[in-house]
């Protein structure tokens, strides 16, 4: 079949359409519909019902009764939900529509002494974290680190490395109330075997040096330990005893986590949510659809948009059963819906 647009009697676009139907037990059953060369197939669940037309997915209840509809693409995601009375009777249709972009990336810089020392990428509004700071390049004298940033990020950011004047400390060694040797050290230094200097012989002891093995942040003295004949000389600044520590074995508590019960299954379920891995919600729009019926056929449809009233139609019937309307527009959204070409018997207002 050929459609085309006709402009002040010259056709300006035509457009080609295929329709393909089942060969099956089913002839008239519609399997797929080619636009220009692009096909667009259907599925349909055991009941004859479809559940798959282009990017739009169905599921059902009760027989033939629509469910909920759903459509993903690149930016939106729209939904319909469908209401029914006791008696199968459609009283509601909700149409949720949902607008996403993707998230924007920027681009963190870590600078040391202008030299870049990393770069990550991160997305907006991203918060940086302890683990993304990178080791400071160690420069002789000094002690370095990151300008810390805090906030949320949304656009390109540097962060420069700081560098200050290391402190220093004097480290002395005294043997029997007497200087032996000064050492000056950076602020975190550990002392080194080759750091101690020979302890001064003294006639009838053997001598050796208090070890200090922590890294240092202060002046400290060292001093020299004398022992004769098994025994020990309690030297002029004593250290400090030992400390005494034990462990214990804890054991983990697991923690139980709770069994949540699975809803019962909808019949004819399907996959309509699309992934939106590196996108983010914009907007949210939704329509609500209210019946009010009169013997199986609706006679008046509320129209709600967020929360307001946007439109109340109602609806007449002829002899032969055939609806019109107050308002021209629900005869152009009948024909737009997809459902409404899937599902030529069904009453859509």
């Amino acid at each position: 079949m050929e459609e085309g647009t006709v402009h002040a009697g010259v056709l300006i676009k035509a457009v080609t359409q295929t329709y393909t139907y089942s060969t099956g037990d089913w002839k008239d059953l519609l399997e797929s519909v080619t636009t220009d060369g692009t096909t667009c197939n259907i599925l349909y669940d055991g009941s004859g019902n479809p559940t798959t037309y282009g990017n739009w997915g169905f599921i059902w209840q009760n027989g033939r009764q629509l469910f909920e509809a759903q459509a993903d693409t690149d930016t939106t995601h729209t939904g319909l939900s469908y209401a029914y009375d006791a008696e199968g009777i459609r009283t509601g249709k909700t149409c949720t529509v949902e607008t996403w972009e993707a998230i924007p990336q920027y681009t963190v810089t870590f600078v040391a002494d202008g030299t870049t020392v990393k770069t990550m990428t991160v997305d907006d509004g991203y918060v940086l974290q302890s683990s993304d700071y990178p080791t400071v390049p160690p420069k002789t004298g000094y002690t370095g680190t990151w300008n810390s940033y805090t906030s949320a990020i949304h656009s390109n950011i540097t962060i420069q490395a700081t560098y200050t004047v290391a402190p220093t400390y004097t480290v002395t060694f005294v043997a029997r109330g007497f200087t032996v040797k000064t050492m000056t050290v950076d602020d975190g230094y550990v002392l080194q075997d080759s750091d101690y200097p020979d302890v001064p012989p003294r006639l009838g002891y053997t001598g050796s040096w208090s070890i200090y093995t922590s890294p240092i942040h202060s002046n400290i003295t060292i001093t020299a330990i004398y022992r004769q004949g098994g025994g020990i000389e309690i030297p002029i600044d004593p250290t400090d005893p030992p400390v005494i520590m034990s462990l214990e074995d804890e054991d983990d508590a697991a923690a139980s986590v709770g069994e949540q019960e699975t809803p019962a299954e909808v019949q004819e379920t399907a996959a309509l949510s699309g992934d939106r891995t590196g996108q983010r919600l914009v907007s949210t729009q939704t329509v609500q659809h209210d019946y009010l019926t009169l013997g199986g056929r609706v006679a008046r449809e509320t129209i709600t948009t967020d929360g307001t009233v946007t439109a109340v139609l109602d609806f007449i019937y002829d002899s032969q059963g055939r609806s019109c309307c107050n308002s021209g527009s629900v005869v152009a959204c009948a024909a737009r819906s997809p459902i409404a070409l899937l599902l030529p018997l069904a009453r859509l207002p």
